[in-house]
């Protein structure tokens, strides 16, 4: 009976650090789904069974980013894309978190304002991309307005939501305690937003290199989008995947910053 009970319990074996939830498990998926999704490509392209004039080959992309690197070309048209989207970003950001929060600050101008809101964040980005260009030229200005104008909206809603579905009790409490204004923003408002900004911040910094590279395609002086545009239209399939490569692995780097800082913020929440 003691043997039982003992063995009813006793404690689970430590983690060894390779369960299926772990970092290094998922990273070597990742790895592992990439490079079969490669292999079936290149041994898809090598037997003829894709029109490698179309699709390309791994192999041969690896051969275009090396040229495009060792050439020094893809440098100045990397430069300019980054400064353009982080412009785009953090412009957008700031402008949509206040006007996030100065609309659920004032309700009723909330409600005037929403269908308006709806109808602009509702026009295709690539429809205004050529009013940008006409306005701004076609300089590093008309691309980061085209980032802003997907980022804005991005973090107004998501800011918004935040502090709508925020519970009222901590705010009539943080009323009851006397605190001022500037205290009930920094202790309860702020924080009660911050991980649907954050939710927000991860959603605009992939759309607001969209948003750049989309008016450099249209119109551009430089830029990735500019030489996507051009190996395309010169069917240089391998080179066209080589700076698709590059924009995959900007936008997953960008993303991933942001998420590092979502951790530090909020690490101040329960798991």
């Amino acid at each position: 009976m003691n043997a039982i009970f003992k063995s009813s319990t006793a404690k689970p074996p430590a983690n060894s650090g390779t369960t299926a939830s772990s970092p290094a498990y998922i990273i070597s998926g990742r790895v592992l789904i990439v490079l079969a999704i490669c292999l079936a490509w290149e041994i898809a392209a090598i037997t003829g069974y894709v029109d490698e004039r179309f699709v390309g080959r791994p192999s041969q992309v690896l051969n275009a980013l090396g040229r495009q690197i060792a050439d020094n070309s893809i440098w100045p048209h990397l430069a300019s894309t980054m400064m353009a989207t982080l412009l785009a970003f953090t412009l957008g950001s700031l402008l949509g978190i206040i006007a996030g929060l100065t609309l659920a600050a004032f309700p009723t101008v909330d409600a005037m304002l929403n269908p308006v809101i709806s109808g602009l964040n509702s026009i295709p980005r690539v429809a205004l991309a050529p009013l940008f260009i006409l306005w701004f030229g076609i300089g590093v200005e008309a691309k980061t307005v085209a980032g802003i104008s997907l980022v804005f909206f991005i973090l107004l809603i998501t800011t918004r939501s935040g502090l709508k579905n925020a519970d009222p009790d901590l705010l009539v409490m943080s009323r009851m305690m006397c605190a001022s204004t500037s205290q009930t923003f920094l202790k309860v408002v702020l924080p009660i937003s911050l991980p649907s900004i954050f939710s927000g911040l991860q959603l605009a910094v992939t759309y607001s290199l969209l948003g750049v590279v989309v008016a450099e395609m249209i119109a551009s002086q430089n830029g990735l989008g500019v030489i996507v545009a051009q190996y395309t239209q010169t069917f240089a399939i391998n080179e066209t995947f080589s700076v698709l490569l590059i924009l995959g692995v900007l936008s997953t780097t960008l993303a991933a910053s942001v998420a590092a800082v979502e951790r530090y913020v909020l690490s101040w929440q329960t798991p």
